[in-house]
């Protein structure tokens, strides 16, 4: 019998300079104590109940305490793809993420887990092993757990693990920012009862500042403001032609002056957020799309969602999975969309009806050059021009030679949504009143709607909109063109053609009611 010779190769296994090429990759502080904190809450690792995030700014230390089940060996967060696979609950895989955050955010690491009374230490400098050009090698030894041997905040505990990290150069820790960082990635454990404390030490190792962090999430009490459902998306299962159930459970709600950046919903599974979208804020074939200003909360994933999420942590990675949770979530959440677009509609025009009576002072002044550029002047009124509904302020000054007593009856301007069935399908329209006018704008209509979803709104479209009708009731109107002109302007504009008369109030209005988001 021949024995095979020994196959010749070149050997492929990394050199230890290999964690120098990782120690110089981009990442931030908050990402690398986050995959610290995920084992910790692991189901199939520490599946600890809480953390407590330890920032010593003096010694420039972050420690992680949990108080899991422990580890069964410390060897496993050092080294790189060993891993307890995927757990229902755990989107980890790869057992990566703990080892790359200890080699990038530390010089040195020291490590104890605390099982069954005993515990495993070991503490490893990277400077040191990549100048000798070897890899640590772990301890894998268990002693008896004492005052000796293992920290006191562990020993109290009775099981767990720490995790001391000596932070490496260039790495900066701003504890509000980690703080708010780790408060919204892992909003889905803080929901479910978990605790992350973060305490900062003060100089002489005392704690200076102890914070438990909550959900940066805060829905409305009012359930006529919020939607609280639970759905399931089937799936075909490619293995054996049946179904699987995916299940999704969360909270939406419409919060007031909730800004843009913060109007998302949360995609969580297990205890962290995968992915935040507004996807939802769109129906599945874009004919509805919303802006969704003022919208926000979470999606829960259940445990079947595992096998779709991807394994960097950051989003669903089935497509038709993803498509069919996101127009399941759409149907529920679309009378909360009409109403925040509602709302949003209403401020623009009290906005425009406070211009418009603003103007309807008798100082408006018919423009002798329609080619030229409207200049203010002292009358005019003052507006604050911010991006923001419901910003503007406005400010009418008397007319020289008068005070504010003697100025003419200001008429009353009103103007009013109305739905489609309401309006008879007609866009908008003014109807002059004694002392005033009140103008009906259809807000299901899909002129108006499309102005509301603009990003920017289109605001100046629908101010366009109303000071149009407007306009046309005013022209054959003497006491409203009285009112809003005076005497001699009046009469200026009777001398004309009826359709000049109506450019030259149109153009008077627009010149009067400015509006700062010209789209």
């Amino acid at each position: 019998m021949k024995i095979a010779p020994p196959i010749s190769g070149f050997d492929t296994t990394p050199k230890p300079a290999f964690l120098l090429a990782m120690q110089n990759q981009k990442w931030h502080v908050t990402g690398a104590i986050s995959e610290l904190v995920d084992n910790s809450f692991g189901p199939g690792r520490g599946n600890a109940q809480r953390v407590k995030v330890i920032f010593d700014p003096k010694r420039q230390i972050v420690s992680v305490l949990d108080d899991g089940v422990g580890m069964e060996t410390i060897g496993q967060l050092f080294q790189l793809g060993e891993t307890v696979g995927r757990t229902p609950g755990d989107i980890g895989l790869y057992g990566s993420g703990g080892t790359m955050a200890i080699l990038w955010l530390a010089k040195e690491v020291e490590l104890w887990t605390l099982r069954n009374g005993e515990v495993s230490h070991d503490k490893v400098n990277w400077p040191l092993q990549i100048r000798t050009n070897k890899y640590p090698l772990i301890s894998t030894s268990w002693k008896k757990a004492s005052f000796s041997n293992t920290p006191v905040q562990l020993l109290e505990l009775g099981h767990g693990t720490l995790v001391r990290l000596h932070l490496a150069r260039g790495r900066t820790v701003r504890p509000s920012h980690v703080k708010q960082e780790l408060s919204r990635t892992y909003s889905p454990a803080l929901r479910r009862g978990k605790k992350i404390t973060w305490i900062t030490l003060a100089t002489d190792g005392k704690t200076k500042a102890r914070e438990d962090l909550r959900p940066t999430l805060e829905l409305p009490h009012d359930p006529e403001r919020r939607v609280t459902f639970q759905t399931i998306i089937e799936i075909p299962n490619d293995e054996d032609d049946g179904v699987i159930h995916l299940l999704a459970m969360g909270e939406i709600g419409l919060i007031d002056d909730l800004p843009h950046s913060q109007s998302v919903v949360s995609i969580g599974y297990g205890c962290r957020v995968i992915q935040e979208t507004r996807d939802c804020y769109s129906s599945p074939d874009r004919s509805e799309t919303f802006a969704g200003i003022g919208i926000a909360g979470y999606l829960d994933l259940g445990d079947a969602w595992t096998p779709f999420l991807a394994t960097t942590k950051d989003a669903i990675h089935h497509g038709p999975a993803y498509d069919a949770l996101m127009a399941r979530v759409f149907t529920k959440i679309r009378p909360l969309l009409l109403e925040c677009e509602d709302e949003k509609l209403n401020i623009i025009l009290t906005d425009l009806e406070l211009a418009l009576n603003a103007a309807f002072n008798g100082s408006l002044k018919m423009p002798e050059n329609v080619g030229a550029m409207a200049q203010p002047h002292a009358e005019e009124p003052t507006r604050d021009l911010t991006d923001e509904p419901g910003s503007v302020s406005v400010k009418t000054t008397a007319r020289p030679g008068t005070t504010s007593e003697e100025m003419p009856a200001v008429c009353k301007i009103e103007i009013q949504e109305c739905t489609d069935a309401e309006m008879e399908s007609i866009l908008c329209k003014a109807d002059p009143r004694p002392g005033g006018m009140a103008v009906f704008i259809n807000k299901d209509h899909s002129f108006v709607r499309a102005a509301m979803r603009s990003k920017p709104i289109n605001r100046w479209l629908l101010n366009h909109m109303v000071l149009r009708e407007v306009t046309v009731a005013m022209v054959d109107d003497e006491l409203l063109l009285a009112r809003a002109f005076g005497a001699k302007e009046t009469e200026k504009l009777s001398e004309l053609s009826p359709r000049a008369r109506e450019g030259k109030v149109m153009r008077a209005l627009i010149d009067r009611v400015r509006e700062p988001i010209l789209t």
